[in-house]
Formats: structure tokens, sequence, C-alpha cells
């Protein structure tokens, strides 16, 4: 059977809603394994008279769901053998609805529903792949608010009616819920899977149907339906759909006790999550699919009401799925006394008439009032979303004009401190440029943007990294740090994420994505998560973790100065995106507890590289750069040159004039071009020119205007912006032509045309209009957790093997000389400890076999040298000085080391690297071919 695809006509009436209802809750779709079944408890069956509420009464429904699946299908055929081999997925979901429904009147109920959810998740899939481990999320999950109206008049029909029901689920439940996942490179943070999040993430609209029909004696035939649209696509944080839900639920009740009021019921329950969502669209990770099962239970009933029902699954077709137990009390608080009763003309009529005859214009008042009602509901979820949000409204004009002093702030910058990169500090007060320029020279600090948009422009705003690598390979982006270790990377035929991530780029801790990173904010203004992604995904290209995470906050720092004035506030919620468990926002902490408790921007700076420098020795290091960058937004309170000279004069030997740039990019978005001094924009001749970087030619050379470099910048910006809920806005009461925010008289003048985009109209447009974009501005989410520690490596060189008290370096990036890193360079791991008096260790114990031998190969630099010791247990069974020697290159010696005094015992083994030797310069450790045999 295909699936059933809804009609676009509007429902005429009642009957047909129902009939539509109850055939897409039957309606068969497309399956896979794991569908998100529907979430909550539902409520237990009241039937005949018992169902219907009295004017002016309260009722209030608990409601426990329990939920367990651990049975996988792909297609139809289920998967036994994951059972068996242990690598099946456990969830158990509890579930406890609270709901308060109120009569007002006998035909007519609002309900108000109150879920909340505890739920876990056990797999090893999701882990290291070898232990199994339990995720959990729990907590508040998407209230209801719903009303109802039985069809027929209830004092009437005592043995049969139907009801329909229209209502908004609220996004209440944490939607983006994580817990900690045993990754083999240690705990991480990362959402739960979709299943058992307590949220979906969305608003949506819920169509309920419920109905019973007396068949004979004591006995019922009973329905109950619902419907959830789901009209957004995906969850943003987490990238999973927001799909559709339904449920079904058909059954028999035979009451086996009346005067007791003890009835059984079996029936059969339904549920599921379609392919595609009836409205919006159905982008994002999903599962869907549907269980059938066989619901049998008991319910008792006096004042108040119990209900039992157990669902045995009968046919979990293409979902993960076990059985249901369903518990459900009702409490019913009958009002009495006028005072508490309404008292209508309406409820007068019915009683005066002995509820036989019901006044024509009462019908008409209930039609109305349901309809109302519905029409009231359907328009609070689809405006919702938007009531009481914060949005910004940029003119073309403004936007180009602030976006043109993003690129501007930062180049100005780095000219400015160009002679403290890598030296000591700046002492006296920085407002003009070391030596004079036409021209502004091409620089690492926004070539690398340069290029990016080239690749947007090429690839379009959904361009993955790999298509940017393939960017950066054409114009030979990469001159130095980790870039260059990136440019390497992509000539060797190793594609992007993988050239940024530490098994192949050994300075990913270090500055390059995080001073490239400043586009990424000026392409969505206000959208700060948007931002905030870009960042951490192009900045994959050449940094992860570390330096991922300055990049993520830089980017996050200039959308937000397109919306707020307040540096303080910029700084705090930028920081909010980068997890608590990352060095980097451990840095932006230490920043801002500091600043509010009164502590000065010397004392601040100071702190930051007491603390982080001493970690990350590089100068070119991301962490404690990226705390001196928050520090100088902080304090310079949206100044220029109050920012600029703040980051030229925290501290000795760092990255001056990277750090000035990203917090000058952050004033330059906040106020536009009239911030910026204008004898030096006046240098910059609106013009970067050059043909190499460092020892790199560029392909093609660069000569470009930074006025057409902003333009072609908000080009593609509108089209994210657009394609992330921005509206485009038209507005006849602007000026003919709006004036360039603060243009500076004495720049070069602008001859080139504005490219086209979707714009109404633009700041020099002819017609009396100009367009703008209404960006809704969002609050950060905190994203989730990148982690690497130096041990990591073991991972991917030996694993048998542990790593301690390994230290960060900076050969091949920032400051020449710095005495050793670790990193891995295909099989060859170099270290070089945290802790020179300590030392470094690696670690292994087992189990050793007769005549057993430890046997590897250790090297050093030429000019260099360190001194190995190795123990077995207590016991030191080597000791060697292994020296590069004076030849260029690198020495390596063969070592092989009997350990047959050891055999059949469990021995630790520890092979130490010092680098304290007498008259002998320190230096890496190289390790390769570690075995014991």
């Amino acid at each position: 059977m295909r699936p059933f695809l809804p009609s676009t006509r509007p429902t005429k009436n009642l009957a047909w809603t129902a009939s539509l209802l109850i055939l897409l809750s039957l309606t068969p779709r497309v399956f896979s394994q794991g569908c998100v079944q529907s979430r909550g408890a539902r409520s237990g069956l009241m039937l005949g008279e018992e169902a219907y509420l009295a004017e002016g009464n309260w009722e209030g429904n608990v409601g426990y769901r329990w939920l367990h699946s651990d049975r996988h299908f792909i297609g139809g055929q289920e998967q036994p053998q994951r059972q068996a081999n242990g690598s099946d997925v456990v969830n158990d979901s509890h579930f406890i609805d609270l709901t308060a429904t109120y009569a007002v009147t006998r035909r007519f109920a609002l309900n108000l529903t109150v879920p909340f959810v505890y739920s876990t998740r056990s797999s090893l899939y999701e882990h290291d792949g070898t232990n199994r481990h339990t995720m959990t999320a729990s907590g508040l999950s998407d209230v209801r608010i719903t009303s109802t109206v039985w069809l027929l008049d209830p004092a009437t029909h005592h043995d049969g009616n139907f009801a329909l029901g229209v209502g908004i689920k609220f996004p209440t439940g944490d939607s983006a819920a994580t817990d900690i996942a045993y990754r083999p490179t240690g705990p991480t943070l990362r959402y739960v899977d979709q299943s058992i999040q307590p949220g979906d993430g969305g608003w949506g609209v819920t169509l309920d149907a419920q109905g019973f029909q007396k068949i004979v004696k004591n006995t019922y035939a009973y329905m109950q339906a619902s419907y959830l649209i789901n009209p957004q696509e995906k969850n943003t944080p987490t990238g999973y759909s927001i799909p559709d839900t339904y449920l079904l639920r058909a059954g028999l009740s035979y009451t086996v006790w009346p005067s007791k009021g003890l009835s059984l019921t079996l029936g059969g329950r339904m549920e599921g999550v379609p392919v595609t969502d009836w409205f919006g669209g159905s982008e994002g990770a999903r599962r869907p699919g549907y269980s059938v099962s066989i619901e049998p239970g008991i319910t008792w009933h006096q004042q108040h009401f119990i209900s039992l029902l157990a669902d045995f699954l009968y046919h979990p077709r293409f979902c993960e799925g076990a059985g249901n137990v369903l518990i459900c009390f009702r409490w019913v608080r009958r009002c009495r006394g006028a005072r508490r009763c309404r008292s209508t003309a309406a409820t007068k009529l019915k009683h005066y008439q002995g509820a036989k005859i019901v006044h024509p214009w009462l019908n008409k008042f209930m039609r109305t009032r349901f309809i109302a009602s519905g029409v009231l509901s359907v328009f609070l979820a689809l405006v919702a979303p938007t009531k009481g949000a914060k949005t910004v409204q940029l003119t073309r004009a403004e936007y180009e004009d602030r976006v043109e002093a993003v690129w501007t702030a930062q180049i100005i910058a780095v000219l400015m401190a160009w002679p403290h990169e890598h030296q000591v500090a700046s002492t006296v007060w920085l407002d003009n440029f070391p030596k004079p320029y036409t021209g502004a020279p091409v620089d690492d600090d926004w070539y690398y943007e340069m290029c990016a948009v080239r690749a947007f422009e090429r690839f379009g705003i959904h361009m993955t990294v790999e298509q940017l690598g393939r960017q950066w390979l054409e114009n030979h982006c990469g001159s130095w740090g980790s870039s260059e270790q990136a440019r390497l990377n992509l000539e060797k035929g190793i594609k992007p994420p993988d050239t940024g991530h530490p098994r192949y780029n050994k300075l990913w801790f270090t500055i390059g994505p995080q001073f490239s990173s400043d586009l990424y904010g000026a392409l969505a203004p206000g959208m700060v998560n948007v931002a905030g992604r870009m960042a951490r995904e192009y900045g994959h290209l050449n940094g992860y973790a570390e330096g991922t995470d300055g990049a993520v906050f830089m980017a996050a720092m200039i959308s937000l100065a397109f919306a707020e004035k307040d540096t303080k506030q910029i700084v705090r919620k930028a920081a909010r995106l980068i997890h608590p468990d990352s060095p980097s926002r451990k840095c932006l902490d230490l920043v801002i507890a500091m600043a509010e408790a009164g502590k000065s921007f010397e004392e601040i700076v100071g702190a930051v590289e007491d603390r982080w420098h001493i970690e990350y020795p590089a100068t070119n290091n991301a962490v404690p750069n990226g705390g001196i960058v928050a520090a100088s937004v902080w304090f310079g309170n949206g100044d220029f040159l109050t920012t600029v000279n703040l980051a030229a004069r925290a501290a000795d030997f760092t990255d001056a004039d990277c750090n000035a740039a990203n917090a000058a990019s952050v004033v330059g978005a906040m106020h536009g071009m009239k911030c910026l001094p204008k004898h030096l924009v006046a240098q910059l001749g609106d013009r970067i020119v050059g043909d190499r970087m460092g020892g790199v030619k560029l392909t093609p050379p660069v000569d470009e205007r930074i006025s057409d470099l902003a333009k072609r910048t908000v080009v593609i910006g509108e089209k994210i912006l657009l394609a992330n809920g921005a509206k485009p806005v038209v507005e006849s009461n602007l000026p003919l032509t709006s004036p360039r925010r603060g243009t500076a008289p004495d720049r070069a003048p602008n001859n080139s045309h504005p490219p086209e985009g979707q714009w109404a109209g633009s700041a020099t447009s002819s017609k009396p209009r100009a367009a703008s974009l209404l960006i809704p501005i969002e609050q950060p989410v905190t994203q989730l957790a990148e982690l690497f520690s130096l041990a990591d490596l073991m991972r991917y060189w030996n694993p048998d093997w542990t790593l301690e008290r390994a230290g960060f370096g900076g050969a091949g990036g920032g400051m020449a000389g710095i005495r050793g890193i670790t990193y891995l360079d295909g099989d060859v791991l170099a270290t070089y400890p945290r802790d020179e008096v300590r030392g470094l260790v690696l670690r292994r114990t087992l189990k050793l076999r007769d005549r057993a031998s430890l046997t590897f190969q250790a090297g050093a630099d030429a000019g260099r040298a360190w001194e190995l010791n190795v123990y077995a247990n207590n016991k030191p069974v080597l000791k060697r000085v292994i020296d590069g020697g004076a030849d260029s290159g690198r020495n390596w010696q063969e070592l092989k080391i009997e350990l047959n005094e050891f055999a059949g015992q469990n021995v630790t083994l520890r092979l130490y690297q010092r680098v304290l030797v007498a008259e002998k310069t320190p230096g890496n450790a190289y390790w390769k071919k570690i075995e014991v045999k």
C-alpha cells in the first residue's frame, strides 16, 4: 500500500477532520530501525457516563508509562544476533503525565498536560564499541494545552459519542540533553540519542480524536487517536529531525463487576514516526517506523478512577521495542453550590427540559466556541515561536558598512601591533602604523578568510570543510603554524577535517582557526549559534579542540556585536558556546570571574599567562591568546584604539597582532566604519595586494578592494541569514540613499557596483525604498565538548601503551627554538615532557610469556639529547642517553631488552624520557616499532 498523501483542500466539517486523523494514524510508511515512539503516558479510558464532566468541574489525571525496548530491526527483519553478541541497544523510559482538565461546559473542556520523563540508553556503539555504558536524560518534557469538544450532546448520548481536540505542544523539554560517552579517547560529553531526548525542540499542533460506543450490555468499543504536527525541520544544536508522531488505540471494554466499577479491556496500540512530515520540512536525522502492540488492561472506578494497562509488543515493525506498562489515576473535583458551579441560561434550559431538547442557539454557541478555540490554538502555535523574541533589523547599507569595518579593523590592528608579534609587549600608546602604507599587504589574518569567501561563492552556503580544503589547495593557503600543517596534509592527499586533527596536525591547538574566524561572525549577524557552527566545522580544516574552540568564541563575539553594544555581555554570551570542560572555556571563565570581581586588565592577563601559557608554551597558542582577546574586548568598551592597545600591551611574547585583529573586528561589527581612525583607513587605499606569504606563492596573486570584499561577504551572509530564519523587509519610508554608516570622507572612493542579491532594494537605489533584513537574535547554546589530550595520541600510535605527563610545544609555529613538542607523524611518536624535572613516561602492564623481550627504536634530533630510563616493575633494566649527534637529521637507535627473569609474571613496563642531561641541549624523543615479543 502506498503512503497516504494528505489533501491540500481545507477541511469542510468535523467528520472529515476525524476521518482524516484516523487515516493518518493508520498510514503505512517506509521504516528503519529504532524509531522514536510517541512520548508521554497518555490517559486512561473513560466510557459511558463516566467519560463526561459536569460544567465547572475539574479533573486531575496522573499517568505513568514505562517503555522498554531492546529489539532491533533492519527493514522488516528482526536482528536477533544483536542480543546474542551483546551489541543490542536497550532503552528504558519512564513517563509521568500530570493532566488538569476543566469543563467549560459539559461538552467543551480545556486540558493542560505537564509531562516528565526519565530515560536511559545502554549501548556499545555510542561508546568505545567494547564496553557497555549507559547514557541518561531526564526532566520536564514538552507541555501540551488542548481543547476538546464532544460532537454529540452528552445529555442524550450515554452509550456512544465522539470527541475532537486541537492544541499546542510547547518545546519546554530539553532537546539538547547531553551525557558522558566513554569514547576510546576518553570520556566525552555528547548529545544523547534522539530516542531519549526529553523534548523534540519544536512547537507543534496536536490533533486528537476519541470515541466510544456501547455494543451490548456492559461492553463498549473504544478508540483514541492523535497526530502531532511538527512544522519545524530539525533541532539546531543536535541536527536531529523534529518529526511528526502518531498514535492509535482501539479495543473493547467489558465491565465484569458493575457494582464495583471493575472492567477488563483488550485492545491494540499503534504508534510511530512517518518518513516525511505533514507540514514543513523533514530534514535532520530521524528514525521513521511504527510498532503495533496488544494492550490488555484492568480498570476500577468508584469515586476515583484507576487504570492499569500492559502493552505486549506484537509487531514492532522497524522499531526498537519490547513493551509498555501504563498506569493512570483520575481524580474529579465536583462543584457544589451555586457559588462554585456555573449557572448559565443554557444549563438551566437543559435541566428544565429534562436534558431532552437542546436549544438551537446553544448548539451554535458550542460550534462557534470549538472552532474559535481551534483557530486560536493553531494561531498561537504558529506565532508563539517568534513572540517576544528579540530581533535586529539591518539595511543592506548598514550591513555592508559594518562588514567592511570588520575587514578593515583587523587589517589596521595587525599592522599596528605587528612589531609586538612574538616579541615584548608595547609600553606606549599606539595610534599609527609603524611605517607608512599605500595599501594593505596580504596576510594570513585575512587571506584565509578571503579564500573562504571564494569557496562560498563557488560551492554555495552549504559548503563542506572538504570543499574549503579544495579552495585552500587552489589558492595555496597555509604559510605558518597549524595552517601550514594543513596545507602540507592537503598536498599529501589527506582530506579535511583530518587535516586539522591531532592525528595529522601537530599544531592543532594553536591560533590558526581562531584568527581566521571573523568572517563567520560577519556572515551570521545576531545568529550566534549559526556563526559558532560554521567556525567549528570550517575550523577543522586547520585545527581541533582548543584551536576550534577559539574560532567559535571569536565568530560568536562578532556575531553578537551586530546586536549587542555591551562588550561585557558580548564576552559572557560568546563564552557560553564553549563547553565548560574545555581549556578554552576555563580560561575565559577565569577572565570573566576576575573582571567581575573588579580586577584590573593587567592582573587578569597576568593570571591568564601564568596559568595557561605555561601549559601551552607556543606563542601562537589558542587558549591564553584567546583569554587576552576576551580581556581586550571587555575592557576596550567598544573603543577601537583602546581595544587594540590593550591587546598590544597585554603580555610579552604573545601573538599580539592576531589578538588585536580579533578584538578590533568585534569593535568594527559594533559600530561600523565610523569607529576607525580615518587617517589609517586612508592609508589602506581600499586595497589588499600581495603575491606571496612567507615562502608560499599565492595563486592567483591578490589584488582586491576591501569594499568589494565586504559586498561579496554580505551577499553570502544574506543567503545564510535567510536560510536560518531571517526575513526580508521592504520599507518605503527610508531615504532614497541611505548614507554609509561612519564613512570616512578621506577614504578612497568606491566606484564598484553592488553585487546582485535577494534584497528588495539597496543603499543607492533610485527607487523610494530600501531593503533590510529582520534577523532573530539567537541565545547562545553550548556546543558539545570537543576535547583532546596528548595522551589520546596513543589511540593512533599504539593503544597498548599509555602516555603520561606529555607537554605541548610549539615547533613549526610562533617563536622558533622551543625545545620540544608532542605529536604524531605517521608511525613515529614525538614526545617532550610537560614537567622537565619529573619527565615523561610510556607505560604498559601485561603478563609476560617465556623468553619475552621489549624492542623499539628511539631517536633524537641533531644537536639535541635526552635520557632513556626503562623499568620492569621496580627494577631498572636500561639507562641510556639518546643523542642526536652533530650531523643534520635524526639519529635512531635500535634497542632490545631481555625480560626473561619476569616470565610468567604481571609486569608494568615504564619508559621514561628525562631531558635534564648534563652538557646536552634537551630535545624531543622519537619512538617507533615498540613491541613486546
